[in-house]
């Protein structure tokens, strides 16, 4: 009996270590590599947040979605990226389509919070649109001009390479030294192919 009884706690402390190092395993890649996705968000899905730049501020007021910033997933090699066009968060840096870490992105909208959107297309279509995506590396910033690009206009055009219309359209513009037809993020939201995932704070 006593023997048996010796057994059982051996057996027992073996199956707690299994499943502690299981943990461990698991979790690993997350300590490694920073914050995660959210279950069923892939390379070329939409990630939004509200940013407190000035910017930012003037887009919240005309626009009902609350969102004044998009940006393109883009997990590679372990990493978890954000192909966006942006004025400079670098310093040293010239505006326009950079790749930050998942981490960065973050960190500059407002109580670190960001919103995942799925778009409705097969995996090649993905991949197709994350492609064009990053053909954009480096091209200006701009929202006036037809040499640069903005945020939600470099996600649009992707997703267009793919063959994959992610926009209702876009939104008249007139404002003092600005008149012109913008993407908004709600022409975005109102997608059929575009769906929510979730809003999570890191």
């Amino acid at each position: 009996m006593k023997r048996s009884a010796y057994a059982r706690k051996i057996k027992s402390g073996k199956l707690f270590w299994v499943k502690a190092i299981s943990i461990f395993v698991i979790a690993l890649p997350l300590c490694v590599w920073g914050s995660g996705l959210p279950a069923g968000v892939v390379s070329g899905d939409l990630i939004f947040r509200t940013g407190d730049e000035a910017i930012s501020s003037i887009i919240r007021t005309m626009d009902s979605t609350g969102y004044s910033h998009v940006g393109m997933v883009y997990a590679v090699n372990g990493r978890v990226l954000v192909i966006h066009s942006t004025p400079s968060e670098h310093p040293g840096t010239q505006d326009g389509v950079v790749i930050d870490s998942l981490d960065f992105f973050i960190s500059k909208a407002i109580n670190r919070k960001v919103f995942y959107y799925q778009v409705e297309a097969s995996i090649k279509k993905h991949e197709l649109a994350v492609k064009k995506a990053l053909s954009y590396t480096g091209t200006p910033f701009s929202v006036t001009t037809k040499e640069g690009i903005y945020c939600t206009k470099l996600v649009t055009k992707s997703w267009e390479a793919a063959s994959v219309n992610i926009s209702t359209g876009s939104k008249k513009i007139n404002i003092p030294m600005f008149h012109s037809s913008v993407i908004m993020p709600e022409n975005i939201i109102g997608s059929a192919n575009v769906k929510p995932v979730v809003a999570t704070v890191y």
